[in-house]
């Protein structure tokens, strides 16, 4: 029985192998403003305008909160805590934004080489 299952599953390695040779830029995607669904609304109409609509949606109920919020009462040494608190946050956010900057030119410049020059696809 063991050495069956260790057969079988030699075997599905094996042919399942060819696959692994097909990467992310070789999925094949749908045309959006082909695809329908309910027979009435496009794949571009579902991302784009409603995914937008979502957005405002969230906009709308952060600065409701934000406004909110702002306007309870509070004492004078919670502000004072508060804006200590922000002025660290701040500081960590923008140390953060520096180290995601730098990231994200690295991993450009991987994209770049992996697609310009390692496999060589047509860009545009």
């Amino acid at each position: 029985m063991y050495w069956s299952l260790l057969l079988t599953i030699a075997v599905m390695l094996l042919l399942m192998a060819p696959m692994a040779f097909a990467g992310e830029a070789d999925i094949k995607l749908p045309d959006l403003s082909q695809v329908m669904f309910y027979g009435r609304a496009t794949g571009r109409m579902l991302i784009l305008n409603l995914g937008l609509i979502v957005c405002a949606i969230g906009i709308g109920f952060g600065w409701m909160q934000y406004a909110q919020t702002k306007n309870l009462p509070s004492h004078q040494a919670m502000l004072d805590v508060s804006a200590t608190i922000w002025e660290t946050c701040k500081t960590y956010v923008l140390q953060q934004g520096k180290f995601l900057a730098g990231l994200w030119i690295l991993i450009a410049i991987c994209i770049v080489y992996y697609f310009g020059v390692s496999v060589a696809y047509a860009i545009g």
